[in-house]
């Protein structure tokens, strides 16, 4: 019986392997941009959304809130997403909770791998060390620029992509945030830049939106873009929750994408001591 087990184990560990590509660690490894959509209807302006996270380990919530966002882009802003990325952070970032860039590269891939728009980019993790969200997004819209993309029935033609950052709305208020040392958590510059590509903010209950705007001087120079998206599903999964579940012994199953969760089951993730 326990040699059956340890064959049926092996034998879920090499199916999972040849599921997964080989990651190129070449920064200038080209975007892969097979997913992306190369038709919008009339009237539409085709855009793509990134998320920069830690993905440690990828959630459902990471993967719904692109999916809440492409109704009301469509609906209140005439915009139609053509593509999404997951763009894991560089393991120089520094966060405790971080398994190792591999894994986190694999678990991203596998939770968007039956999407037919989303997809996962190594290039964060391709580079010497950490990059700002900034420079990340600036090589995403650097890389999509070359993308043709009818809009209605007019012929192909590149340069018509806008990328936006896509996030949780705590990112957004953080903005303001003055360091213990007295800098800016976020560098004026890189504010500027990423309103300016504009931001895509999943709302939660709370949050003054209106103050934020008015309190920040970033938020109110011209061209700066919040896209406010009101979710359909609020929930409280979160990357820090399935290390909780773990940690404690207990089911992930429906927290995160099944494909990561055999991926962490398979390749003893719960014993990291850092998820711990």
């Amino acid at each position: 019986q326990q040699q059956r087990q340890q064959q049926q184990e092996q034998q879920r560990q090499q199916e999972q392997q040849q599921q997964l590509p080989v990651f190129s660690m070449d920064p200038d490894e080209p975007l892969d941009t097979r997913k992306v959509k190369r038709s919008v209807p009339a009237g539409m302006t085709p855009v793509v959304l990134v998320a920069c996270g830690s993905f440690s380990p990828p959630t459902l919530l990471h993967l719904r809130i692109f999916e809440e966002a492409v109704p009301t882009l469509a609906r209140e802003h005439k915009m139609a997403v053509v593509g999404g990325f997951l763009s894991p952070v560089h393991h120089a970032y520094g966060k405790k909770s971080l398994a190792p860039m591999k894994d986190r590269l694999s678990m991203a891939y596998l939770a968007v791998e039956d999407s037919d728009w989303l997809a996962m980019s190594p290039h964060e993790c391709s580079l010497s060390g950490w990059s700002r969200t900034r420079e990340a997004l600036d090589w995403f819209a650097s890389q999509l620029a070359s993308v043709p993309v009818a809009v209605g029935d007019a012929p192909a033609k590149p340069g018509l992509i806008k990328v936006m950052l896509i996030c949780g709305s705590d990112v957004v208020e953080t903005f303001p945030t003055i360091k213990a040392d007295g800098q800016p958590l976020w560098l004026p510059a890189d504010q500027r830049s990423l309103l300016q590509h504009g931001i895509v903010c999943i709302s939660r209950a709370g949050v003054d939106y209106p103050a934020l705007v008015k309190s920040h001087k970033p938020f109110q120079e011209p061209g700066a873009t919040v896209y406010i998206i009101q979710p359909q599903v609020s929930n409280n999964i979160s990357s820090s929750l399935v290390r909780a579940c773990l940690a404690r012994g207990e089911s992930i199953k429906y927290l995160v994408p099944e494909p990561v969760r055999k991926y962490i089951l398979d390749n003893n993730l719960r014993d990291l001591p850092n998820w711990r």
